[in-house]
């Protein structure tokens, strides 16, 4: 199985640490899993630009591969 790096850039790290707990667990695993998965059901290519956004909650990952 191949497995990614993950970065979050920084300018989302404070955003992320900003959520309440449950909310922050959610989106961390979510992440996470990007790491094994990078196309999980639901997700989305973007338009207008580069990557693909996962939906977890009321909350977005805008993520892309490098």
């Amino acid at each position: 199985m191949k497995t990614y790096r993950l970065y979050i850039l920084r300018s989302a790290q404070p955003e992320l640490a900003k959520l309440p707990i449950p909310v922050y667990e959610r989106v961390r695993d979510a992440i996470l899993d990007l790491s094994e998965n990078l196309r999980p059901a639901g997700c989305l290519k973007l338009r207008g630009r580069e990557g693909w956004r996962l939906q977890v909650g009321d909350y977005r990952v805008v993520y892309e591969n490098r």
